[in-house]
């Protein structure tokens, strides 16, 4: 739902380097052979935070979401984590809060001057 507009001015701060992928948890999502999204998991000490999960627009809607982030739990417990944070995109944060994550503040997004929601998700170990 954002316009060619608003995706160029994030296409810098939202893409993803070669460095990223070898330094974080990055997994791919597929469909029938296709390629369709990607999450990452990013662990600095003890804070963990699902810091990616895309899901091509023709694509959502189909149950792959609620897949991934199935899997995005069961990673993050390999990871040795009892919680995560996310930095919600304001059009996923009910997503989120369907699948069990709370909403337990807001931050600024650069480089528009609005506020994300941020959540955490507690696994039940």
């Amino acid at each position: 739902g954002y316009s060619a507009k608003q995706l160029e001015v994030w296409r810098s701060d939202l893409a993803i380097q070669p460095e990223y992928i070898e330094s974080n948890w990055v997994r791919t999502i597929w469909s029938m052979e296709a390629l369709v999204g990607f999450y990452a998991l990013v662990r600095t000490g003890e804070v963990y935070v699902l810091d990616h999960l895309w899901i091509l627009p023709r694509a959502i809607g189909c149950g792959l979401g609620k897949q991934a982030f199935l899997r995005i739990k069961q990673d993050f417990i390999a990871l040795g984590a009892v919680a995560f944070t996310i930095i919600s995109a304001p059009n996923a944060e009910a997503f989120y809060l369907r699948l069990g994550c709370i909403r337990v503040g807001e931050v600024p997004s650069e480089p528009q001057t609005r506020l994300l929601p941020k959540l955490i998700y507690r696994l039940a170990l």
